[in-house]
């Protein structure tokens, strides 16, 4: 899972609970935007469940190998980290994309940053 909103750490849990194991790439910190006592506490109970999370973390690339498997080479500080995960899910919460979708067509407002509005 890369990210660290609750719909990252969400889907994080509710995959563990699931019997998967998960690992979350972390930029920077958890819950951007939420109280960071929280969050952090958040955070620990994740791992008490065996959630593990790599930290100060930003995925390079992705890559597939011999075995179908995906590569995530990643940069940790100043190191270039390479791991091998069976599925990689992005849940980072950036800018809508919709320019493209001709929504005014149907009726649909959108905001000036893409956002539909509800």
């Amino acid at each position: 899972m890369v990210g660290a909103s609750y719909i990252a750490l969400e889907c994080g849990g509710f995959m563990k609970a699931l019997g998967v194991d998960v690992t979350v790439m972390v930029r920077s910190i958890l819950l951007r935007g939420f109280d960071q006592q929280i969050a952090n506490k958040i955070g620990e109970a994740m791992e008490a469940q065996g959630v593990k999370f790599i930290r100060q973390a930003v995925p390079l690339s992705i890559s597939l190998n011999s075995e179908g498997k995906k590569v995530v080479l990643y940069r940790q500080g100043e190191d270039e980290i390479e791991d091998v995960f069976d599925t990689v899910l992005f849940a980072i919460g950036r800018t809508a994309d919709t320019h493209l979708l001709n929504l005014p067509a149907v009726g649909v407002k959108t905001a000036d940053n893409g956002k539909i509005i509800a």
